[in-house]
């Protein structure tokens, strides 16, 4: 199954740790909530349906260019021409958790499933709705 999630794609944030007084607690910080709930939306809406075979995923991310990215001026909306030819703006293997991790329950029951992992990111078009391809296919035993 292929389907696309709109929005901003983001990594999944590392634990964090944190102390007040003499307590201590450890928290994921919620950065990438509204992606991972994105994702999970487009693969319900798609009609994805758990299995407890093991999988293929590919993803590939379209990110959007930043501001900076564009001329001002007379020429105003063109890109510039120093630009960086691919995203780096997170970690690929942090994007991918975060999208594993939306798709637990709803494409697998547990991200330990996923066998073979293809990742990509690219700049988002100009017009281009940012967001992700993923493709979740069943394995077949060889």
């Amino acid at each position: 199954m292929i389907f696309f999630a709109p929005g901003l794609p983001i990594g999944q944030p590392r634990v964090r740790a944190s102390k007040r007084g003499s307590h201590a607690a450890v928290y994921t910080p919620s950065t990438a909530d509204a992606w991972k709930a994105a994702v999970a939306a487009a693969a319900v809406e798609a009609g994805m349906v758990p299995t407890v075979e093991d999988v293929r995923c590919r993803i590939v991310f379209a990110q959007p260019r930043p501001k900076a990215h564009l001329r001002t001026g007379k020429r105003a909306g063109e890109l510039r021409d120093d630009l960086p030819p691919w995203p780096r703006r997170y970690d690929l293997d942090n994007m991918a958790k975060a999208v594993l991790d939306a798709l637990k329950g709803i494409a697998w029951a547990d991200d330990c499933q996923v066998q073979r992992l293809s990742l990509s990111r690219r700049w988002a078009a100009p017009g281009e709705t940012p967001g992700a391809v993923i493709e979740v296919e069943r394995m077949v035993a060889p």
